[in-house]
């Protein structure tokens, strides 16, 4: 099924005016993409503090709905996954950053889905209601740059003045 997305580029800078406009948006719980357990960690923030050492994508969920949120082991490592697909959930692929290129961030959400018996499961009003909450949140506090590409204004900044380039703009 069709999912919904949005690609960004934020420089540092840019992180807390995107993260204001989504909390203003609405409410949502941070969890690691990944996790060492089926149980995943729960994060503070969506500011990429460690550039390198922090893993680049997050979830963001709806408050209360972080327990039903299904990771599956991945096979030949000690770690677990979510699938947006089958979840309620955004992924949240922050941007890259290392003082030359900012590589494209995503926010993406899957609306319905085919479920074993192939029939379309719908997510429900509730949860596309707050996905567009939040993906109307982050249009309007970054700059369109091309059909379906935004950019905080730091990272524009940067950009006109040669400081750095934007790596996944079609």
């Amino acid at each position: 099924m069709l999912g919904r997305q949005i690609q960004i580029f934020m420089a540092p800078e840019d992180q807390l005016t995107l993260e204001n406009a989504i909390h203003a948006a609405a409410a949502f719980t941070i969890l690691e993409a990944l996790s060492e357990s089926p149980t995943p960690e729960r994060k503070n923030s969506t500011i990429l503090t460690d550039y390198g050492e922090e893993r680049l994508r997050i979830i963001l969920v709806q408050p209360g709905r972080a327990p039903e949120i299904r990771y599956k082991a991945i096979p030949g490592t000690r770690e677990f996954t979510c699938d947006v697909v089958k979840n309620p959930i955004i992924e949240y692929d922050r941007c890259y950053y290392d003082g030359k290129i900012i590589r494209s961030g995503r926010l993406y959400f899957v609306p319905r889905f085919y479920n074993a018996n192939r029939e379309c499961e719908d997510k429900g009003r509730d949860f596309t209601d707050w996905c567009g909450r939040i993906f109307k949140a982050v249009r309007s506090s970054a700059q369109s740059i091309g059909k379906g590409y935004f950019a905080g204004a730091e990272a524009i900044k940067m950009r006109n003045q040669g400081r750095v380039r934007f790596e996944g703009l079609s």
